[in-house]
């Protein structure tokens, strides 16, 4: 007697009498699917590069138009010396017009995969030197002296000298506790909101955080949506960010969240300790700004007041 083997085949091909083109055919859609879905983000970010190039030649082509006819009207004006008054005049208006036109040609464009992906880099790099420095997830931004920039410190021991000690300086350090000190993205940001403002950054926590994100959501566009709320009772501020430009917001020094810490913390003249946290539905993040407004809240953001 032959013993019968208990098995099944797992595989059957055509010449059996069965089929291999199932899961051939699974694994062709599932191919096709992430090949949509490749092209639908690919073509997603071009949408924005091509609007950029065709708004660029748009306003070139008007400048061009418009220097055109203010030259043919200076022309006009040496040619026809009776009418010279009225012909210098449109010319004069055709090469104002010019220039003025091709100077708020739109800048140099930028996909925001482009800049998520530079900004990750960076920020993975600085993530992985405090951990080998055996740093604490703290981030407080401190404002700048004088001259000075603010600084981002990372602190080693969660009760130090970090609050009150650390200097500022020029260029990226490790003070004599080992705490990382940084020049924060937001520091050049916050300066390019201070330039759009009619007068100077505000002084209180509320019309601050409003300043700051107006610069995220209108000036830079980081993200579609930038809700400040601030609570007089715990000195913070909580801001609802949704559909963040550059990733995901709980990674190191990231854009949104140092420009509010630092614009807060230059604004205020006071550190900012810095949480971000995912949303429940309402919003993607929450980001929230604590300050210490005397020396007695001080503790509360985890520094001392020695040396």
């Amino acid at each position: 007697m032959i013993p019968m083997s208990t098995s099944q085949p797992t595989e059957r091909s055509e010449t059996d009498g069965g089929s291999t083109t199932a899961p051939v055919a699974a694994t062709t859609a599932r191919t096709d699917r992430f090949d949509i879905a490749s092209r639908i983000e690919f073509l997603g970010s071009e949408n924005p590069y091509k609007e950029y190039v065709r708004a660029r030649k748009t306003y070139r082509r008007a400048a061009l138009v418009l220097a055109t006819v203010g030259l043919a009207m200076l022309a006009g004006g040496v040619l026809l010396p009776a009418e010279r008054t009225v012909f210098v005049a449109l010319g004069a208006i055709g090469v104002y017009g010019a220039v003025l036109t091709y100077y708020v040609t739109p800048e140099r464009f930028v996909a925001a995969n482009v800049a998520e992906r530079i900004y990750g880099t960076t920020a993975d790099n600085w993530s992985m030197l405090a951990s080998a420095l055996d740093l604490q997830s703290i981030r407080i931004y401190r404002p700048g002296k004088g001259t000075q920039s603010p600084r981002l410190c990372v602190p080693r021991h969660e009760r130090g000298r970090t609050l009150n000690t650390v200097q500022s300086t020029n260029a990226p350090s490790l003070e004599e506790r080992q705490d990382l000190v940084l020049e924060p993205i937001g520091a050049a940001l916050v300066r390019e909101i201070e330039h759009t403002l009619s007068g100077e950054l505000a002084q209180k926590p509320a019309p601050l955080a409003v300043q700051l994100c107006d610069g995220i959501t209108d000036q830079f566009e980081l993200a579609s949506r930038a809700n400040p709320q601030f609570d007089p009772e715990s000195d913070c501020v909580t801001v609802a960010i949704s559909d963040s430009a550059v990733g995901p917001l709980d990674r190191f020094d990231h854009p949104i969240p140092s420009i509010l810490a630092t614009g807060l913390a230059t604004g205020l003249e006071r550190p900012v300790k810095v949480d971000v946290t995912s949303a429940d539905g309402r919003a993607d993040w929450f980001v929230t700004c604590q300050f210490y407004t005397s020396s007695a809240d001080r503790d509360r953001i985890g520094g001392t007041n020695e040396g």
